[in-house]
């Protein structure tokens, strides 16, 4: 699989941190993302199916180190629960074959998103492992600007985040 270097953002700079305290903590590293690699399927081999690099990520939350610690904010670090992978790849699993595959990371606070940004369209879908999904979704083209919760009732997506995943088809 070949890789390249993403531009700085606050996902990458979440990893650093992340990565940084593991390190003065003594905890492994080596099983951390590492924060100059893409989070996204847009560099998976030739013939490998993008929803399966974006499965073994996800599934890699669960096998991170245990960084106990506090975020800038004063609360704790924690790293995804099985219920949260769990919504997380059933959500993936819900994704139409014709929508470009998200980034998809993970926050301090436990949660699992996926990410799209296109000239236009911002999505951000989140799972916390409670049985709803988080969503914000504006499009300029149609002046669709909606946030919500929605209990997860695979195979049923909310309306909003249909259309908007639709704007991003290409």
């Amino acid at each position: 699989m070949s890789f390249a270097a993403q531009s700085t953002g606050p996902r990458i700079e979440r990893t650093l941190v992340a990565s940084e305290k593991a390190r003065t903590a003594g905890a492994p590293t080596d099983s951390l993302p590492h924060p100059l690699l893409p989070h996204d399927s847009s560099f998976s081999a030739p013939g490998e199916d993008p929803k399966s690099v974006l499965r073994l990520r996800i599934q890699s939350f669960l096998s991170l180190p245990n960084l106990a610690g506090y975020d800038f904010a004063g609360n704790p670090v924690l790293n995804p629960s099985e219920e949260t992978v769990k919504e997380a790849l059933r959500f993936l699993d819900l994704l139409p074959p014709r929508i470009p595959m998200p980034i998809v990371g993970r926050a301090d606070d436990g949660e699992i998103n996926f990410f799209w940004r296109r000239t236009g369209v911002f999505i951000d879908v989140g799972f916390y492992g409670d049985g709803n999904l988080y969503y914000l979704a504006r499009i300029e083209a149609s002046d669709l600007d909606r946030d919500g919760m929605e209990p997860i009732r695979a195979p049923v997506l909310p309306r909003d985040l249909i259309v908007a995943l639709a704007a991003v088809d290409p």
